[in-house]
């Protein structure tokens, strides 16, 4: 019998892909503007999108509205898809997202590759009305529209519609006041309110089945659609019929459904269901922004799980976490939808509503957004929303370059290629969690994946179990942030993430595996989708580089790249964009240990006569308000007193700022964390543990006995006394594995090249497992004792060398390392156990990682002090301060 897991083949994994943000800019003034539509651009993407696994794609409301500016909300004809000369405004008849002959063509294309398109329908309300009237009302209390706050009276409404240049085509409904319940404004005494309609055949009364905030949350805005009229229930029913039918729709996004009848809601799906192609196979996601979760619950079962709703808690929890309002990632999913009802949960980390300065706005930290879409797109539960703005960016006043530093559609195609099969929670830490998916045999030939996150400030590590079948195999993190994991013959791997951040991993020779790195978006296009990101509000397009470091024409700058991410973490320095016009290049600049990121611009002639900007923090971690400016002025302060011209000057700014900040943020939160609730250390872990061990529990079962086992197997060993008196003072490194490859670093003091050759023949004479590593990368620098004297001819003597050991390249790259930190009289030495898998240009960082760690932990850096003596460190100290 084969196992449960296994017996029957998974479905594919459903992903939404919204294909818009907020504040997309819309075509230029005039009708000559050539820039190509939204949608022939997204018609471009569809097979790139097709291929990252998105198998529904929310287009933004295609009616006609308010202008060609507006993202179709203010919406005024739906059967109008940019189609008629009507309210043009002196453009062209398209909508702001395009033409409906280049929406069709999109609808077609997008049907070629299996992608079922989502219609945005507001059915909510109209505006921009043709003409006004006179109708009757009564005046609300907007706070709670039960009360009525006057007499009814005679007023003049924006509320006709006759639809001049559509004339009757499609439909011949004219609309005016009596189709509607409410409007916001009586033109006749120019008084702006809530004014609810009463007279000619209308009860006056507001649909009972919506929202109760408010009192009753029938109006939201413009003219307010009366679902109960029998000539609108049928306009409404004959365009959703038509609508499916002319773009062969996959479904539909229904648009601020807490504010209309859900019993009309009821009906229209039902219509749909049986007067289209498509039928039940119709995907319908509600819009019911509401953050209890019962209530939505409620809905579904009465819709009989035939609508989906948006995971509206989920995205708080999000906001929360992400922001310090709360410590505990066990809690990422308490309170949400998706725990309710998986299987009709809509999940998202942001929208167009969510993001900052929208109505709705929950942001979400950028160090948080990888961590939230792996909750939601490789756990089981839920359909999964990934966010226009979160892939190409976001325009707009706050402008916010792509998540993950760009890596975001790996996470998508790992879900589409490994998602599948037993999930095991491993949740017992409040500030680590993971989990676990085996995989399906029918997918991706059962490879399976491994997650780990924190939003500690602390490395941390968890051994998790990923399947007997697995012993052997090295796993790969996707993202290529963290180090590679050998799985052991019991199953188990140890996985360990930086701090403030997240791996995904998988067998490295898993099918596609290469896929994940090697996909990018076409040039054609991608230059005008991320245009206005960077170049306050300008018509400058920016080309997002998926290798950003390669189309550096800066050679200094690209060797600082280089240089701080080796010597620090690999996104210590990540390049974002590169302006073809301005040649300036934009960067993250991420400070070790602390939770701010800052966006870096360098002019196209840095160092030789321009510093560089910093523009301002990209994320300030939730640090409080006025931190993240605090900060930005501490670093700018710091810039201006290390920048040198012709001198690269970011490893001094680090070294300078860092301790200045870490003592700004020490001022500022040390009661923060002491006062977070003791409750929250008393939280049961849920962890569901494998048949042939247990699950990950506290420290002690972290493996953290069994790497300081393998540390000293590897670094210890001496079995010669030593015949230089005393023998040397090495300090060591913690060591680091990747690919089965394992590196340790020493360092020790040393006044002579003598010296530094004695104590490298000594290591290699009394620890055989030194001796026996593949390679012993070495390199020195010593300035001489002897005082310098001018009037002999004698100048002050520096010895600078390395030893490549067969490692192509890699002394002179240590020795670049020390000459950045400013080291002198110390001798480097980096053992290199090589597992047999070649890591080609990270072995550097490893390298670089490893010999930095054992700098630092022996007090090296500092400058002139030896590390055996009391003085204390004067760690703001960098080299060649003015």
């Amino acid at each position: 019998m084969p196992k449960t897991e296994d017996a029957l083949p998974p479905t594919e994994n459903k992903t939404i892909f919204q294909a818009f943000e907020w504040y997309l800019p819309g075509p230029q003034d005039g009708s000559d503007d050539e820039t190509p539509s939204h949608y022939t651009l997204l018609t471009s993407l569809l097979p790139h999108l097709a291929a990252l696994g998105i198998t529904h794609l929310w287009l933004p409301p295609g009616c006609k509205a308010t202008s060609v500016q507006d993202n179709g909300y203010g919406i005024y004809d739906l059967y109008d898809l940019g189609e008629f000369d009507a309210k043009r405004n002196g453009q062209p008849a398209r909508t702001k997202w395009g033409s409906k002959d280049e929406l069709q063509v999109f609808c077609q294309v997008a049907k070629e590759h299996g992608i079922n398109v989502l219609w945005d329908a507001v059915l909510n309300h109209k505006a921009a009305a043709d003409d006004k009237e006179v109708s009757h009302a009564v005046k609300v209390d907007p706070k709670d529209r039960t009360k009525t706050t006057t007499r009814p009276f005679e007023m003049e409404s924006w509320t006709v519609f006759n639809f001049p240049a559509r004339g009757s085509k499609y439909s011949d409904m004219k609309w005016n006041w009596v189709h509607f319940t409410a409007v916001d404004y009586d033109a006749r005494r120019k008084e702006h309110g809530v004014f609810k309609f009463i007279g000619q055949g209308k009860r006056g009364e507001w649909a009972t089945d919506v929202s109760e905030e408010l009192g009753n949350y029938d109006y939201l805005m413009f003219a307010d659609i009366d679902h109960s009229h029998p000539a609108v229930r049928s306009d409404l029913m004959n365009w959703a019929t038509w609508i499916s039918s002319t773009l062969q729709l996959g479904g539909m996004r229904l648009d601020a459904i807490k504010h209309y009848s859900l019993s009309f809601l009821h009906d229209l799906l039902r219509h749909l269901d049986t007067t289209t192609s498509r039928g039940k196979d119709l995907f319908f996601v509600g819009e019911y922004w509401d953050s209890k979760s019962e209530n939505l619950q409620k809905i579904i079962e009465e819709f009989k799980g035939r609508l989906n709703l948006f995971d509206v808690q989920l995205v708080h929890n999000f906001s929360d976490i992400s922001r310090g309002r709360n410590l505990d990632l066990r809690t990422v999913l308490d309170g949400s939808l998706v725990e309710r009802t998986p299987g009709h949960a809509v999940t998202l980390v942001q929208n167009h509503d969510t993001q900052e300065m929208q109505s709705l706005a929950a942001p979400v930290e950028e160090w948080f957004v990888p961590l939230a879409y792996a909750v939601i797109l490789l756990r089981q539960g839920g359909t999964p929303c990934v966010f226009w703005g979160d892939v190409f960016g976001i325009h707009g006043p706050r402008p916010r370059l792509p998540a993950c530093g760009g890596k975001l559609t790996r996470l998508v195609v790992a879900r589409k290629l490994y998602a599948y099969g037993q999930q095991r929670d491993y949740l017992d830490i409040e500030d680590c969690i993971g989990w676990t998916r085996s995989g399906h045999k029918s997918k991706s030939n059962g490879a399976g994946l491994a997650v780990l996150m924190t939003n500690s400030w602390d490395r941390k590590s968890k051994r998790m179990f990923v399947g007997q079948r697995h012993a052997g195999e090295t796993w790969k993190d996707i993202l290529g942030w963290e180090l590679d994991v050998v799985i052991d013959r019991t199953g188990f791997g140890k996985f360990g993430v930086g701090h403030r951040s997240m791996g995904v991993w998988t067998h490295e020779k898993a099918p596609d595996f290469e896929r994940l790195s090697r996909f990018t978006f076409p040039r054609q296009g991608h230059d005008v989708l991320v245009d206005n990101v960077l170049a306050g509000g300008h018509r400058e397009y920016t080309l997002l580089m998926s290798e950003p470091e390669k189309a550096l024409s800066n050679a200094a700058l690209a060797d600082e790249v280089e240089a701080l991410n080796s010597i620090y973490s690999p996104d210590t320095l990540v390049v974002q964009s590169f302006s073809s016009t301005t040649h300036e290049t934009t960067a993250i600049l991420r400070l070790p240990d602390l939770p701010f990121s800052f966006l870096v611009s360098f002019p196209a002639d840095y160092p030789t006569d321009a510093p560089p900007t910093i523009i301002g923090t990209q994320s300030t971690g939730g640090s409080g308000r006025g931190e993240g400016e605090a900060a930005v002025t501490i670093l700018r302060d710091v810039l201006g007193r290390v920048w040198t011209p012709d001198q690269v000057c970011l490893f001094d700014l680090l070294e300078e700022a860092s301790p200045l900040l870490r003592q700004h943020q020490d001022q500022h939160h040390h009661g923060q964390v002491e006062n977070y609730g003791t409750d929250v250390a008393n939280r049961s872990a849920t962890i569901d543990p494998p048949p042939t061990s247990t699950a990950t529990g506290p420290k002690g079962h972290d493996g953290d006995d069994e790497d300081e086992d393998e540390h000293d197997r590897l670094t210890c060993g001496l079995t010669a006394s030593s015949t230089i008196s005393p023998p040397p003072a090495w300090v060591m490194s913690e060591p680091l594995t990747a690919t089965k490859s394992t590196f340790v670093a020493r360092a020790c003091r040393v006044t002579s090249l003598s010296d530094a050759t004695d104590s490298i023949s000594h290591l290699l004479a009394t620890n055989k497992k030194v001796a026996g590593a593949t390679h012993n990368i070495t390199a020195w620098r010593i300035r001489s004792r002897q005082p310098p004297n001018p009037h002999a001819g004698i100048a002050a003597a520096t010895i600078q060398d390395s030893d490549d050991d067969g490692e192509t390249a890699a002394g002179g790259r240590l020795l670049h390392l020390m000459q950045l930190m400013d080291v002198w009289d110390v001798v480097v030495v980096v053992t290199r156990w090589y597992g047999g898998v070649k890591l080609g240009p990270d072995r550097f960082r490893l390298i670089n990682s490893v010999a930095r760690d054992a700098l630092v932990r022996g007090g090296f850096d500092v400058k002139g002090e030896d590390p055996t003596t009391n003085s204390k460190p004067n760690k703001g100290k960098g080299k060649g301060k003015k």
